[in-house]
Order: C-alpha cells, then structure tokens, then sequence
C-alpha cells in the first residue's frame, strides 16, 4: 500500500487524475457491458418465459394396488403476443432428474398468443409409488417448445427454463 501511495505522491494531479478518470471509465465501461448482456438475456428470453403448463383433474390414489395417478389432462398456456410451436409435454417419473425419459408424451404443433391449448390428455399411471413424504399436487411434467424466433427451450417441472441445444 505504501508503494502505490509513494508513486501517486510522487505524480502531479493531472496526472493521479487521469489515472483515476481511465480507472473509472474501465469500471463503468465494464459495468455497462455486464448490464447488457443481462438485458439481451432478457429479451431473448421474453417470449418464452410467457409459457405457464399445469395440470388439472389429477389425482394419486394410494389405496389402490398398484397405486397411482388417475386420468388427468394438461394445460399449456401461451402467455406472450406471438405464437409458440412444436410443443411437446412430457409427464416424467415422480423422482424426475434433468435426463429423464418421459413415461408419456404428448404434443401440440401451435399455441396461440395469449391462449391455452386444448386439454391435452394424459392416460392413467399405475406403480409409480413416491419414494418421499407428501404426494405431488400434480405428476411432473417437462415441456420443450420452440418459440417465434425459433429458438427451441424446455421448462421443468421446478420452472427452470433453459434454451434446449436439441
């Protein structure tokens, strides 16, 4: 600390002001870069963030044997001004991980703005016991679709929404 002390005492002003004013330019300039690449994530992701999916009439019945999920249908809604297309909802296994291969699937070629698709069906599933405390609301479900741009994005059943590199 001396060391930087002792040379900026040994500079004139103008100089210590310069050095100070490139310090800060850097800084701010940096900042602004940081900032807008935040902003062009975004908006790259306006579009498909508007994706809302759920599903309704689902329910698991425990006391059967085996037990399971009951028909139940899903929802995709299309929250944003332009249409998404090529979607497809997969139900995965109750302990879902990022890869997992979906037990069922369905598909939808077009959503449009500002709607919910039709129901989409889901048949039955039985033997799939949970292996934590508490049922889920609802199986877990992964939609992967492509947005107006063409840029294709999953959302998982935790709401994570990643651009999908297919």
């Amino acid at each position: 600390m001396d060391t930087v002390l002792d040379a900026l005492a040994g500079m004139d002003w103008t100089t210590v002001a310069t050095v100070v004013a490139v310090f800060g330019a850097l800084g701010a300039l940096g900042y602004t870069a940081k900032t807008d690449r935040r902003s062009v994530d975004r908006e790259r992701k306006a579009q498909a963030s508007g994706l809302g999916v759920w599903s309704e009439g689902a329910t698991y019945d425990s006391n059967v044997d085996p037990p399971g999920w009951s028909d139940f249908h899903v929802v995709v809604f299309n929250g944003s001004d332009l249409p998404i297309h090529d979607v497809r909802v997969d139900r995965l296994p109750i302990e879902w991980k990022k890869k997992s291969e979906a037990v069922e699937a369905r598909s939808v070629s077009v959503v449009l703005p500002r709607s919910e698709a039709p129901w989409i069906p889901f048949g039955s599933v039985k033997g799939e016991v949970p292996k934590f405390h508490g049922i889920p609301d609802s199986p877990p479900l992964r939609v992967y679709f492509r947005d107006n741009a063409g840029i294709r994005w999953v959302r998982y059943p935790d709401g994570r929404l990643v651009e999908d590199a297919e």
